[in-house]
């Protein structure tokens, strides 16, 4: 009805169409009857035109002449000069006196409105407005309103009379209401025995008497609706103010405001009227739209709300809860409001004397809940005011109580509704989300009951709108942030809310939201839940190309039909996500953060709904940091109230890994699993889920049966696989839970990979490399297979650091290949396999290795071969790029050249001792090479080999050493070359002793020889006087040249190349001597071990600490063997040897070709005082290109941490679950050795373990991606990743320096060289009486026959047999 009455007001507001001329200057003054022109510029017509209605409007005259000519006048006053027109009105004016006629009232006021069409400057429009509001009777009201609306020009020009008009307007709301009042109860009386009007005659009705001239058919219509013309002057007066309030809000300040919100208020609670009340509530709401409320007028306005809700069928929903929402959510007046609400104002009850305080809260929820308009806006208005006033006013425990009560009462009645709208969904979450971690849980459970059966309801609707319902999600995600520090129970009751909304068939963007709060699920070792920040899963994000870098460049190659399908999508697509309701001002939006410039590259068929770099907005909110202190994933008394069931979780990721079907959901879960995954701790007591995992991955990627990504994505099928296969290496952490059956496929699987898909072989490999450390009994068993494998791969060179430091680990553990020294079956042909072609098929790896090396240092000329990238992209990040490298960059020629010749030492040490010469001359064969003349050649370190299987190929004792009770003094020495090797023979006096040292390059040999002197016969005479009675005086009676004859010599002529040649006891000899021992006969490394205690970062605090927790010393004492470093005889590489300067022990490793020294900085000397910086320890640790960092920190570890040139690799062990249970003075106090108990089962099992390197060393190591190891395991794990990194950073640190890597055994040989070159005869001929070969391979010799040969190698080969000559265990 009242919109019907505004169209009515409105059209009478239309200008009449004036002239030109009709804006002219303000009326002449005029006397009565003085009827001539002021103005020379008027024309006789005007003049007429004015004479006329003076003379038809003179007092004078009947009242219905004047009637008539009032209403001619106004139909034709915009044909003349307004100047001229205005002298008419004093003549005039009388009719709009409350003595005159109703009629004559309404002719003078149709006058007044034509005036005020046409009124021009200041003075006019003063006087019209005070001849408008002269006292009229009630009924003739509505055309005082009228004038006024075109006086006002609709309310926006009410300069000259403001302020007077606002008074005016307001003064008159109480009189129009009354009179409408009274003018009801009569036209009800009088209406009583009289038939009800048909809608003709109402609407005839109303424009009686000239009226009809002014109204139109609407107004018209609605006139004849209401039938009370005192009502339509309210309603007028109402749609006034509101034009004036919309336009003019400045002069309504707080007095104003105050009385008129005090009219409205009176008039709302004495009316029934719904048109009267929808007057009422449009002014509110344009008021409270427009105008800052006092504080006073609010809870008058509020309650004329909540008594306009008990109303039942009213029709201005809108309006009301507009007025409601600006009311109690106005920004910054929340505080302020929310006392007055929540807390209590007086209310009067009929016939009482006193008064009741009632909290007002409480009426306006029960009017709005309760009342007969079931509002979904103001619903939500009420229910978001709830949330605001809980955040922003400190409510005491009376205030808690009414706003829980209220609380419960809206709850109770929305559970009434058949069905709630999401909008009120997401407010109820959202007011979950912020008082839900402190209200009792008697309230917390009816909120989340309904919130809970709402969502359901809503989730099964397929026409709910994604981003609305992700809003939802986000508010029950903010309530599991804010409950789980210190609510168990509440956490519990979100958990399984958020695992509703994860399930199957829900919106895939509210899944998705679930999905990232709970992949960023952990647990410490108390297994206390808690929820990260960062998720760590960026190197497997840059595989799937959800990084913004990967993903940037991934686009820039679509095609151009992806452009044309994008530009055809609906302009509705999704575009981020946001916590708000307001989608455009999105907070979580991927694409709305990208520049401009990058259109062309967003152009694709699906946006991604997720990207890795974006984690700090992958949360509604960030966590609180730390576990929470009643929220467990596990408990030892299965109390159920505190721990979070996660099977449920778990099984949606392997319904997502099984399906497959949705590729944001799918990718995320490839992406964020494995970080998860490696918290075991998290996922320790779900076995049957992590069984089923490992199954279906393990089957899928055996049949290839896992889903591949979309075409549009660019990606293969194998970048999914190395993804599953990340997966699959984190499970090798539960492999206590699996039978012989599942290991023997986790392996088999693995193995399969290397050459199955592409990129996915690294990763296999790695994992076999932990395999080989974790169950070593399964892969003894798959040995042979696996060697198979690798050497297929050969042509593969990126992978070839990765086979060869896999061989090289695999050798140094006897219980992984115990079958290679057997003849056992095969477990894939069930075939007998010849330990011989397995031990040749590591060899023919390795060596094949090396010939590609040699070809592509003769292809580029150089030698040594320095083809290799010295700048790596790779960073210091918290996660390996897996993919960071190209594939040719990832050759390293250097450092395959040095591993693939320590695989060959390892395994060759590896045979059996009586199996190792028949792979002699097969070795020596493949490592010669012919060059373009057909010249065999023999490279150092291939000579190395081959010396160190001349001392091992038949034996297998190890290290010698000189004899102890030899006085070199009393006995005589001589010192030969002999070949490539220098021969010491020391005799004693008596002949009775006699020690041979032999110095090769691969190690010396010290043997003593005995000649057992028979006794003389009895019948013996002496042939010199006092010889054979050992008379001897000063001379020996064996020199030491007799023992290199009987040893080396026979009549038999020998070339001069191959005699050995005598060296002169000379200074250079010693020199050469005492530098030669020196040289360590094993490759030396030094590595730093580095405590970090609990909440340490910084270099000072960690240098300090003088001991580590239990599980740090079990791991030293896994790393090595604690040696005392005063009197040590070995290279204790730099610590010192005679006053414990560097402390009294530390941690040594050593096997028959490699020894590694741990600088432990908890076992040197710690002194605060004269040494705060710990400069000692840097000395050696700030020298150290690897260190071993064991980080009980509960911290990420930055590697940044030891800032120096030579920090190139820290390999950071950590907890799986951080050790909550650390007493506070771990890190300092006695030394870090003085606890040596055992650690409990119970305490951390698992670690994870990851390398970190500098910008500039590339990153090729076995954990590169963090792997998951065994306390059992972790040491000989950490171990063999800080020797390969050692070795690699030897070799690099060369390689930028423009140099070559050289072994300790390569520059021992070296040094036999140059003594060679300086006392050998290598020109001298070498024809000698020898038989040359017949057609036979092996030669034969004929006395008589001459033999031309070759000087090489401080030996002699005849012509194309070199291989021939080098094959000792021919004769040997």
């Amino acid at each position: 009805m009242f919109t019907a009455l505004r169209h009515f007001f409105q059209l009478q507001r239309q200008p009449r169409p004036m002239t030109s001329e009709s804006h002219g200057a303000g009326p002449a003054t005029t006397q009565a009857g003085h009827h001539s022109l002021r103005r020379s510029g008027y024309t006789d017509e005007e003049k007429a035109f004015t004479d006329k209605y003076l003379e038809d409007l003179h007092p004078t005259l009947p009242v219905d002449r004047r009637i008539a000519a009032a209403y001619a006048l106004s139909k034709e006053l915009h044909l003349h000069a307004v100047d001229s027109i205005l002298q008419i009105w004093p003549v005039a004016e009388d009719l709009t006196t409350e003595h005159a006629s109703i009629e004559a009232r309404r002719a003078g006021f149709a006058l007044l409105k034509a005036f005020a069409s046409h009124s021009g400057n200041l003075q006019e429009r003063v006087m019209l407005f005070h001849a408008i509001i002269v006292p009229v009777r009630p009924s003739e009201a509505s055309l005082q309103i009228s004038a006024l609306d075109r006086l006002t020009r609709q309310g926006t020009d009410i300069g000259p009379f403001g302020t007077e008009l606002i008074a005016f307007l307001t003064g008159a709301l109480d009189s129009f209401f009354w009179s409408a009042q009274d003018a009801r109860k009569l036209h009800s009386s009088s209406s009583v025995d009289k038939p009800r009007p048909s809608n003709s005659q109402t609407k005839g009705s109303t424009s009686r008497s000239g009226t009809g001239d002014d109204l139109s058919r609407d107004q018209r219509e609605e006139a004849g609706h209401s039938r009370i013309g005192e009502e339509k002057s309210l309603i007028g007066a109402f749609y006034l103010i509101e034009d004036i309030l919309t336009h003019n809000s400045e002069y309504y300040e707080g007095a104003e405001i105050e009385i008129l919100v005090d009219r409205m208020t009176s008039i709302a609670k004495q009316t029934s009227s719904r048109k009267i009340l929808h007057g009422v509530v449009k002014i509110l709401r344009t008021l409270t739209s427009l105008v800052r409320i006092p504080l006073p007028s609010v809870i008058p306005c509020l309650s004329v709300i909540s008594v306009i809700y008990k109303i039942p069928k009213i029709n201005f929903e809108d309006e009301l809860s507009t007025s409601l929402s600006n009311l109690l959510l106005a920004e910054g007046r929340v505080g302020e409001i929310a006392p007055i609400l929540i807390g209590t104002v007086p209310v009067s009850r009929p016939g009482d004397t006193a008064v009741e305080s009632h909290p007002l809260i409480k009426e306006l929820t029960k009017s709005i809940f309760d009342g007969s308009l079931k509002s979904d806006k103001s619903h939500n208005v009420v229910i978001q005011a709830l949330s605001h006033f809980f955040k922003e006013f400190r409510m005491n425990a009376a205030d808690k109580r009414v706003f829980e009560s209220c609380l419960q009462d809206v709850c109770a009645q929305l559970s009434r509704c058949k069905e709630t709208p999401i909008l009120v969904l997401n407010s109820l979450a959202d007011l979950a989300a912020q008082c839900g971690p402190d209200i009792t849980n008697k309230t917390f459970d009816v909120l989340m009951e309904l919130v809970a059966a709402r969502s359901r309801s809503l989730y099964i609707e397929t026409a709910a709108d994604d981003m609305v319902a992700d809003q939802t999600v986000d508010c029950l995600i903010r309530l599991f942030l804010r409950c789980h520090p210190e609510s168990a129970l509440k956490t519990k009751t979100v958990f399984e809310l958020l695992i509703m909304a994860a399930g199957p068939s829900k919106p895939t963007i509210a899944r998705l939201s679930v999905m990232k709060l709970l992949t960023r699920l952990r647990c410490n070792s108390e297994q206390a839940v808690e929820v990260v920040l960062v998720p760590d899963s960026l190197g497997l994000a840059g595989i799937l190309c959800r990084t913004e870098a990967t993903d940037i460049s991934h686009k820039s190659a679509h095609t151009e039909s992806n452009r044309e399908s994008i530009q055809g999508q609906s302009q509705g697509s999704r575009q981020g996500r946001s916590s708000k309701v307001d989608v455009s001002k999105t907070i979580r939006s991927r694409s709305a953060t990208r520049s401009s410039n990058l259109k062309d590259h967003i152009l694709r068929p699906t946006p991604p709904l997720w990207i890795y770099n974006e984690w700090t907005k992958a949360l509604p909110e960030h966590p609180r940091k730390g576990p929470s202190q009643v929220v467990y994933c596990s408990l030892a008394d299965d109390d159920h109230a505190t721990v979070l069931n996660l099977a449920p979780w778990l099984e949606i990721v392997i319904d997502i890994l099984k399906d497959g079907s949705n590729w944001e959901l799918y990718s995320y879960v490839l992406v964020h699993l494995p970080s998860q995954l490696s918290n075991r701790s998290l996922f320790s007591r779900f076995v049957g889920q992590i069984q089923v995992l490992q199954n279906l991955l393990v089957e899928q990627l055996e049949k290839a049966s896992f889903s591949k990504p979309p075409h549009h994505t660019k990606m293969t099928a194998g970048d999914v696989a190395l993804c599953l296969y990340h997966i699959l290496t984190v499970l090798l952490a539960y492999h206590e839970h699996f039978g012989r059956r599942e290991l023997d496929n986790l392996v088999r699987t693995f193995s399969s990979g290397i050459n199955k898909w592409d990129r996915a072989g690294r990763c296999c490999i790695h994992a076999l490399v932990l395999c080989c450390h974790e169950i070593p009994s399964v892969i003894d068993r798959h040995i042979f297979a696996i060697t198979q494998k690798l050497s297929q791969k050969m042509t593969q060179s990126d992978l070839a650091v990765d086979i060869l430091e896999f061989l090289g680990s695999l050798a140094r553990l006897p219980e992984a290949c115990s079958n290679a020294t057997a003849r056992l079956p095969d477990t894939r042909s069930n075939t007998m396999v010849d330990e011989a072609s397995f031990f040749k098929t590591i060899f023919g790896t390795c060596i094949g290795y090396i010939r590609t090396t040699r070809e592509q240092r003769l292809k580029h000329g150089v030698d040594p071969p320095s083809q290799v990238t010295l700048q790596s992209p790779r960073q210091s990040t918290s996660i390996g790029e897996v993919a960071a490298l190209p594939e040719s960059r990832r050759e390293f020629p250097e450092y395959v050249y040095a591993l693939a010749y320590q695989v060959i030492i390892f395994w060759f040490l590896a045979v059996e001792v009586g199996q190792r010469a028949q792979h002699v001359g097969w070795i020596a064969k493949e490592l010669a090479w012919k060059d373009a003349l057909g010249k065999e050649h023999l490279e150092e370190q291939s000579q190395v080999i081959l010396d160190m299987m001349h001392r091992t190929a038949f034996s297998d004792l190890g290290e010698t050493e000189p004899a102890a009770d030899l006085d070199e003094k009393q006995m005589s020495k001589q010192l030969w070359l002999l070949g490539m090797s220098l021969v010491t023979v020391t005799v004693s006096p008596n002949g009775d002793l006699c020690q041979i040292t032999k110095r090769q390059a691969s190690g010396t040999t010290h043997a003593m020889y005995r000649q057992n002197t028979a006794r003389l016969p009895e019948h013996h005479i002496a042939t010199h006087k006092g010889r054979e009675t050992q008379n001897l005086g000063t001379l020996p009676s064996v020199f030491p040249n007799h023992i290199l004859l009987q040893l080396t010599s026979t009549i038999a002529p020998i070339p001069i190349p191959l005699q050995p040649i005598k060296l002169s006891d000379d200074d250079f000899v010693q020199r050469w001597l005492r530098n030669f021992d020196r040289t360590d006969t094993v490759d030396g490394h030094k590595v730093g071990v580095i405590y970090v205690a609990k909440s340490q970062s910084s270099e000072t605090e960690i240098l300090a600490n003088t001991q580590g927790s239990k599980t740090y010393n079990n791991f030293l004492s896994g790393l090595g063997t604690r040696v005392k470093l005063q009197g040590a005889q070995f290279n204790t590489q730099g610590l010192d040897r005679e006053s414990d300067l560097d402390g009294t022990y530390t941690y040594a490793w050593r096997d028959r070709v490699t020894e590694m020294v741990f600088h432990v900085t908890t076992m040197m000397p710690t002194d605060i005082l004269n040494d705060p910086q710990g400069n000692n320890k840097k000395r050696h640790i700030g020298n150290d290109r690897v260190k071993i960092i064991f980080n009980d920190s509960g911290k990420p570890f930055v590697f940044e941490t030891f800032p120096s040139e030579m920090n190139e690799v820290n390999i950071v062990v950590t907890p799986e679950a951080f050790n909550a249970s650390f007493d506070d003075n771990t890190g300092h106090g006695a030394s870090a050795c003085a606890d040596t108990t055992p650690i409990p089962s119970s305490v951390l099992k698992y670690y994870k373990v990851e390398t970190l390197c500098s910008p500039k060393v590339p990153r090729l190591s076995a954990a590169a991606i963090p792997k998951v190891v065994s306390a059992d395991a972790l040491p000989g794990f950490v171990r063999q990743l800080a020797l390969s990194a050692s070795v690699f950073s030897q070799v690099w640190s060369e390689l930028l320096g423009q140099g070559e890597y050289v072994s300790s055994w390569r520059w021992r040989l070296k040094e036999i060289k140059k003594l060679r070159e300086k006392y050998g005869n290598t020109h001298a001929s070498a024809n000698v009486a020898y038989p040359m070969p017949a057609d036979s391979e092996v030669p034969t010799y004929v006395e008589g026959n001459e033999w031309n040969g070759t000087v090489t190698l401080g030996g002699m080969a005849e012509p194309n047999q070199l291989l021939t000559g080098l094959d000792f265990t021919r004769w040997g």
